[in-house]
This record gives C-alpha cells, structure tokens and sequence, in this order.
C-alpha cells in the first residue's frame, strides 16, 4: 500500500489533484456491487488534442510534425483546460487526443512502474490486479443516493481499449473470454446490419452496454 501511495502521488503531480485512484473493492470483504480497481483523470490530463470537423480529414498520427498541431497543454496550461473542458463529444468530428506525459513513469513492454522510487521499478500488476489493463474514456453518472465510487453501474463508455505486454499476457482463461466478447460484439452488429431499422437502437443498446 505504501508503494502504490508513493506511485499515484507522483502521477498527480504531473497531472493534477482531479486523479482518481482506488484497488478496487475486495468481494471477500464487503457486498456488492463492487467497484473494479481504477486510475482516472480528467480530459485535460491529455497532452495535446484535435477537433477536425465532419468531412474532413484528421491528423495523420505518423505526421513528423504531429506534436505541432492543435491545443497543447505545454503552451498555456490554463488556456488548455479551459478549452477541453469545455468539449462537447457528439457524432461527426473526429477527435484526436495524444497522452504522453505520464509516459515517463510507464514501462508497458516490461510491464512495471519506473521513476517513481529511485534505481527501483514497480510490478504494474500492484495497480491493475492483473493483464489486461482497460484504456477507456466515460462519463460518470450522478448517483442520488451520493454514491462517490466508479461503479460499473455509474459508467457510460464512449472508448474502451484493452491491453497488455507480450512479457506478461493475461491467462488463457481471460483471454479466451476477452475474445469471446470481441466475437459477441461483431456477430450482434452483423446482425443489426441485417435487420429492419426499427430494431437497430435495440442492437445498438445491446453492444454499446457496460463490460
């Protein structure tokens, strides 16, 4: 407990108070529900982001020149957050958002934690609990009962990538069920694809759930 205070308090120096952290809910110990272990941060802890208007084309992400364009958070802090936080997400633009400075302290081919303590690394496995790690973007619901957890109950997901290093993959049985869901997902939008559109927001509602 004591590294992973040292660890997260560090990673909120260099993206702001607006972290939040927990291990997550231990099922042995308390009723659900439960919330999963998580490391969140607000939209400005991004580096640099894009808004390309619908019908045009987005930044080539190989661009030599990529870290020139749009807003970063290295030329005006404040100008920066007010300008994110102020994004509307909604169909048609594309939104392009580079994250590098908690880099750093990443090491995710050999899956550990560095900078954090000197000449030491930390096994990331002491945030995630286990591969794979959830890179994902949501919103979060208000609870009327003042619920302060990032329950999966609370979470609408606009993005959701899993991944993991080759040095420290997830167990065969993880893996075949991450698999299965990617499945599930493509057969229920062929589906969709297939049927009437009276029934495609039925479909649509069905892959776009929590996970």
């Amino acid at each position: 407990k004591r590294l992973m205070h040292v660890a997260v308090s560090a990673l909120r120096r260099v993206v702001g108070d607006d972290l939040y952290h927990s291990p997550g809910d231990d099922p042995k110990r308390s009723q659900g529900p439960h919330e999963k272990p998580v490391f969140t941060m607000p939209l400005w802890a991004f580096d640099q982001f894009m808004v390309t208007p619908e019908g045009e084309e987005p930044p080539d992400l190989m661009d030599p020149s990529f870290h020139e364009f749009g807003w970063k958070r290295t030329d005006d802090r404040s100008e920066f957050i007010r300008e994110i936080s102020a994004l509307k997400l909604k169909a048609g633009p594309t939104y392009t958002f580079a994250f590098w400075g908690i880099s750093q302290f990443m090491d995710q081919i050999n899956w550990k934690m560095t900078k954090v303590i000197p000449f030491s690394s930390i096994d990331f496995n002491l945030f995630c609990g286990a591969p794979p790690v959830h890179l994902v973007l949501y919103t979060l619901a208000e609870d009327e009962k003042g619920e302060t957890r990032h329950l999966q109950s609370r979470k609408n997901y606009i993005f959701q990538l899993a991944f993991w290093s080759s040095k420290c993959p997830p167990k065969p049985a993880r893996m075949q069920h991450l698999f299965a869901q990617i499945g599930g997902v493509q057969a229920a939008s062929g589906a969709a694809n297939s049927k009437p559109k009276k029934n495609l927001s039925a479909a649509f509602a069905c892959c776009s759930g929590q996970r």
